[in-house]
């Protein structure tokens, strides 16, 4: 959006706040509560590609459930 880092920060933690909000009022759960997910990832601790991988056996597995 071209502007500068603290404009960013602002506009990042707005929308944060605003997806919340809606997930919190259309659920009646708690934004960013685990127990509210069923899939929860940190690509930090293995990559795109490996959190990508993780992805792709868990959905494989689910549709062999199914």
């Amino acid at each position: 959006m071209n502007v500068p880092r603290n404009r960013a920060i602002e506009l990042i933690q707005k929308s944060d706040k605003n997806r919340a909000s809606y997930y919190n009022y259309y659920t009646g759960n708690k934004w960013g509560r685990a127990e509210n997910y069923d899939i929860s990832l940190s690509s930090s601790l293995c990559g795109s590609e490996g959190t990508a991988d993780a992805l792709e056996r868990i959905v494989r597995n689910f549709q062999n459930i199914h």
